[in-house]
């Protein structure tokens, strides 16, 4: 994969979203599904890690990479799900990062794995609209998989004898539908593996996507260096 060179990406200026609201899907916008970022997540993950789980070659930018993401997603303050609504964009993804390392079923390179796959599939994949707004979406909504439902049982005794068990979900009510959550995620990604995605994502996208070189070397003819704008 290192041998392909990657042309220049210039990243699009902020846009409007159309008319609807971005983070519930429209005419011009499809959600990014579940099942649709399976193979991304895949491919990202064969890059990092060889098959017996280790870094690949042991590559120190890699390996520094996963460290940091660990490190400082380890600190992020684990809130209760009913204050999801009240918190602020920041708070949101870091509390959403907090509850998926909770859970034990993730870590932090499926995290990192997840939003870089998010980055590619908008920016490479299928997907017609290429705005910020829906790569920071797109982003965000993988990401946002990782996070399983969590279920409570309670117990009611009647008094009579009868005693019955409730089982509740505790986070259905847990939903991605703030914008600015979404690009505070990206930014959490993009900050430990823009180099990742810059070096890597093209020859990723190649084997998923082939029309992904044509379409990467005509955004870079027909954009200009003035229109290049990182979120």
């Amino acid at each position: 994969m290192s041998g392909l060179i990657q042309p220049p990406i210039q990243r699009k200026r902020l846009k409007p979203a159309g008319g609807f609201q971005i983070c519930d899907g429209g005419p011009g916008f499809k959600l990014v599904k579940r099942r649709t970022m399976q193979k991304w997540r895949k491919a990202v993950k064969e890059v990092m890690l060889n098959k017996r789980g280790r870094v690949r070659k042991h590559d120190p930018a890699i390996e520094q990479m996963l460290l940091d993401c660990a490190t400082e997603w380890a600190t992020y303050a684990c809130p209760a799900y009913q204050s999801w609504p009240s918190l602020t964009p920041l708070q949101k993804q870091q509390a959403l990062f907090a509850w998926i390392l909770r859970q034990k079923r993730r870590t932090a390179l499926d995290i990192l794995v997840a939003g870089i796959a998010g980055d590619l599939y908008t920016t490479y994949g299928p997907q017609p609209l290429k705005t910020p707004y829906a790569r920071a979406v797109n982003v965000g909504r993988s990401v946002w998989f990782l996070l399983r439902a969590e279920f409570k049982d309670y117990t009611h005794d009647d008094g009579h004898g009868s005693i019955t068990v409730q089982r509740v979900c505790i986070t259905k009510k847990v939903r991605l539908r703030s914008r600015n959550a979404a690009q505070r995620i990206e930014r959490a990604i993009r900050k430990h593996a823009a180099w990742f995605i810059e070096r890597y994502g093209y020859a990723i996208a190649s084997e998923l996507v082939p029309s992904a070189l044509g379409r990467a070397q005509g955004d870079s003819r027909s954009s200009s260096p003035s229109d290049s704008c990182l979120l």
